[in-house]
C-alpha cells in the first residue's frame, strides 16, 4: 500500500474530473509503480487472509477467525473483480473507485481485527 500511496496514479477513467474517460495510452513511470503497488495490495491481502484461515483451522477455538479470514479474502477479491469490470464499462465507471475502496477497507478491517486478537492473547516466552 505504501508503494501505491507514494507513486500517484495517472489521470484516467474520468479521475480527477476532466481526465480522459479511458485509460492512459502511455502510462508514466510513477503511474505504473502505483498500479504495481495496488496489485500487490489487492493480491497480497487476500492471500494473507487465506494463509491465516488455514492457520486458524489448526488452532482450537479459532473457527470464527478462520471463517472471517476466508470471507475477507473472498469479499476483497469480489470487490476487486467488480471494480475492474466497472472500470471497463461506461455505465459503471463512476463506481469503480468506490468498489476498490470497499475492497481495501475489507482487508484493512481484517488486519485491525487480527491485531486486536493478537493484543488480547497472553505473550508466550
Amino acid at each position: 500500500m505504501i508503494i501505491a500511496g507514494v507513486f500517484v496514479t495517472d489521470p484516467a477513467l474520468g479521475y480527477p474530473p476532466g481526465a480522459p474517460a479511458g485509460l492512459s495510452e502511455t502510462p508514466s513511470d510513477h503511474g505504473s509503480l502505483h498500479v504495481l503497488g495496488a496489485l500487490l495490495d489487492f493480491a497480497g491481502l487476500p492471500a494473507a487472509a487465506f494463509v491465516f484461515s488455514r492457520r486458524f483451522a489448526t488452532l482450537a477455538g479459532r473457527g470464527g477467525m478462520r471463517r472471517y479470514s476466508l470471507a475477507t479474502a473472498a469479499v476483497m477479491l469480489a470487490f476487486f473483480v467488480a471494480s475492474t469490470v466497472a472500470a471497463g464499462n461506461d455505465g459503471l465507471r463512476s463506481v469503480a473507485g468506490l468498489l476498490q475502496r470497499a475492497s481495501i477497507m475489507t482487508g484493512w478491517s481484517w488486519i485491525a481485527v487480527l491485531a486486536v486478537q493478537a493484543m488480547r492473547e497472553e505473550p508466550t516466552i
